[in-house]
C-alpha cells in the first residue's frame, strides 16, 4: 500500500553543501499543478508542512537554507506581494507560496530586493520561468532564508530559453557568497 504522504518523499530532495566557512541546505521541490477542482491542494499543503519543519531544523543547525523548484504558483504583480512586470493573477498555489515565505521567514528571490522597497535593487534578472507556444508565466521560484539575503550575489532567469534543452521551464541560476555569518536560533 502507498502511504498517505508518499508524494512528499518523492517530490522534494535536500542537498547539503559544507565549506570551511559555511553550510548550505538546498531543497528542490515540485508542487502539484493548480486545477479548478483543487485536486493537489492536500498534496501541496503536505509539502509545505514538511518543508517548513525542515527549514526550521536546518536553520537551527546554522544552515543557510535555499528552497527552489516548480511551485506551479502565480503570485501576481501587486506592489509588495508580486513581481514587477508579471501577470496580475494570484492562484491558490501562489497564495500558499506567499504564506510559506512569510511563515518560514524566507525571501522570494524572483521578487525581493536588496534594499526593501527599492525595485532598482531587485535580485533577479529575467522574469519568465516557463514558456510554451508563445505563452509565458512565472511558476518556478528560488527562496532563501531572510537572514541570508545578503549572501545572494545574483539570480539570473534564462527567460530567453537558451539553456533549457527544449524544456518549457527556463533555468534559474543563483550565485551565493560562500562566507556567511552563523546565527543563533533559540529552540521552540
Amino acid at each position: 500500500a502507498i502511504k498517505e504522504n508518499y508524494h512528499v518523499d518523492k517530490e522534494r530532495v535536500w542537498v547539503l553543501a559544507t565549506t570551511a566557512s559555511s553550510r548550505t541546505a538546498v531543497c528542490v521541490a515540485y508542487f502539484g499543478c493548480q486545477y479548478p477542482d483543487q485536486r493537489y491542494e492536500t498534496w501541496n499543503q503536505s509539502m509545505y508542512e514538511v518543508i517548513s519543519k525542515e527549514v526550521y531544523e536546518f536553520e537551527a543547525l546554522n544552515y543557510r537554507v535555499v528552497v527552489l523548484g516548480d511551485f506551479n504558483g502565480h503570485i501576481g504583480s501587486a506592489d509588495g506581494v508580486g513581481i514587477p512586470g508579471n501577470k496580475h493573477a494570484i492562484n491558490r498555489n501562489g497564495s500558499m507560496l506567499l504564506s510559506f515565505s512569510l511563515s518560514s521567514n524566507m525571501k522570494i528571490l524572483n521578487r525581493d530586493c536588496r534594499t526593501e522597497g527599492d525595485v532598482t535593487t531587485r535580485l533577479a534578472k529575467g522574469l519568465w520561468t516557463w514558456m510554451r507556444a508563445g505563452k509565458t508565466s512565472v511558476i518556478d521560484y528560488a527562496l532563501i532564508s531572510a537572514n541570508h539575503i545578503s549572501s545572494v550575489l545574483s539570480m539570473d532567469i534564462d527567460d530567453g530559453g537558451v539553456w533549457g534543452g527544449g524544456s518549457d521551464h527556463n533555468w534559474i541560476f543563483v550565485a551565493l557568497k560562500d562566507k556567511i555569518s552563523r546565527l543563533y536560533i533559540p529552540k521552540k
